[in-house]
């Protein structure tokens, strides 16, 4: 009994590291993206879902169901451990890793104009031959 309420503890500890591990990469990617409110809301209500469904399905598979007192304590103290020692070093990863993501995209958004430009530039003028041919047979 006390090996299995130690199991749950633990895993519902780590839940809480989870949930802080997930709530800091939402917190770099509002950092590395600005964006309108309601994009904000809704990346807070996807967080929301995202720990939601953990939660539910932790309860279903680890206490059977069982909502306990100390499943709350376990989660609260997860994130407060996890905000404690690698909270800071696990946001500043993610918004680096972000930042960086987020201008390759950009370079590699740039890079593609040129050949888009030239493909469209093609198409524009093989258009314009064939609307041509199309209105010197019809007079």
């Amino acid at each position: 009994m006390i090996y299995n309420q130690c199991k749950v503890f633990c895993a519902f500890f780590i839940l809480g590291i989870l949930t802080g591990f997930i709530f800091d990469f939402f917190r770099a990617l509002r950092k590395s993206i600005k964006t309108n409110n309601l994009i904000t809301y809704i990346e807070d209500v996807v967080f929301f879902i995202i720990i939601s469904i953990m939660f539910l399905k932790s309860i279903i598979v680890f206490s059977s169901g069982e909502i306990r007192f100390y499943i709350f304590i376990a989660v609260i103290f997860g994130i407060i451990i996890y905000i404690l020692t690698i909270g800071n070093l696990c946001a500043i990863i993610f918004k680096v890793i972000l930042d960086f993501l987020k201008k390759f995209i950009l370079c590699f958004i740039r890079a593609m104009k040129i050949p888009l430009k030239f493909i469209l530039n093609i198409l524009l003028k093989i258009k314009n031959i064939k609307n041509n041919k199309i209105l010197k047979n019809n007079p």
